[in-house]
C-alpha cells in the first residue's frame, strides 16, 4: 500500500510541477535569478531549523544528527577558497563523501542489525504477498489537498538555486505536520505521511 501511494504521489508530483513549468516558466525564472547570498543563508537557516520540528520528543538527538550531518559535509574541499578540510592528507577525501554510498550503507547497516536482532529472538520474517499496490478512488480524494500543497511546495523550492529534492521532501513533510489536525499520528503508517515528502521531491 506505502509502495503504491509512493509512486501515484510521485507521478502527481511530477505532472504538476511539468505543468507550472510550462505555464510559469518565464516568471519562476525570474523568481530564482534574485536569489543571492542573504537569501541563500536564510535557506540554509530555514533548513537547519525544520529539524527541530522533526525531531520528535527527543530535540538532542535531532541536534545531534544535524551536527554529524553538518560535519560529513564539511569534509572535503572548500567549493569557495580550494582549502581541503578533514582530508587528513586523503587525495580521496578531497571531494568529500558520495551521497548515494553513504545512504545506501547507513540504511543497508540498520536493516542488516534489524534481521540479525530478529534472528537471535527467533522470529520469523514477515511475509507478504504483493497483489493490487494502486491507492482506491476515496483514499486520493481524501489525499488530494495534501498532494496539491506538497506539489506547489516541491515546485516552489526546486525552482530555487541549489535546493534540491531532499529540502523539498522535508520541507512539505513539516508542512503537513503543522497543518494536520491530528500531527502525533504522522509517520505512524497515515498515507499522508508518505504522500507529502513523495509529491514534493518528484515535484522539485
Amino acid at each position: 500500500k506505502a509502495i503504491g501511494i509512493s509512486v501515484t504521489s510521485s507521478v502527481f508530483g511530477g505532472l504538476f510541477s511539468i505543468i507550472c513549468l510550462i505555464i510559469g516558466a518565464h516568471l519562476i525564472t525570474k523568481v530564482a535569478l534574485k536569489f543571492s547570498t542573504p537569501e541563500y543563508f536564510a535557506l540554509g537557516v530555514f533548513g537547519l531549523s525544520i529539524i527541530a520540528s522533526l525531531s520528535g520528543k527527543s530535540l538532542t538527538k535531532g541536534l545531534i544528527a544535524t551536527c554529524l550531518g553538518l560535519f560529513v559535509a564539511m569534509v572535503g574541499m572548500d567549493p569557495v577558497t580550494g582549502v581541503s578540510r578533514f582530508t587528513s592528507g586523503r587525495i580521496e577525501l578531497l571531494s568529500g563523501f558520495n551521497f548515494i554510498p553513504m545512504m545506501i550503507g547507513l540504511f543497508g547497516m540498520t536493516e542488516v542489525l534489524i534481521q540479525l536482532s530478529q534472528k537471535r529472538s527467533g522470529q520469523k520474517p514477515v511475509q507478504q504477498q504483493v497483489k493490487k499496490v494502486t491507492p482506491e478512488l476515496g483514499l486520493l480524494k481524501r489525499m488530494m489537498p495534501v498532494l496539491l500543497r506538497s506539489s506547489a511546495i516541491g515546485t516552489f523550492i526546486g525552482a530555487l538555486p541549489g535546493a534540491g529534492p531532499t529540502i523539498a521532501a522535508f520541507v512539505a513533510y513539516n508542512d503537513l505536520k503543522t497543518t494536520s489536525k491530528q500531527p502525533e499520528k504522522i509517520g505512524t503508517e497515515v498515507p499522508e505521511g508518505v504522500a507529502a515528502p513523495e509529491a514534493a521531491n518528484n515535484a522539485a
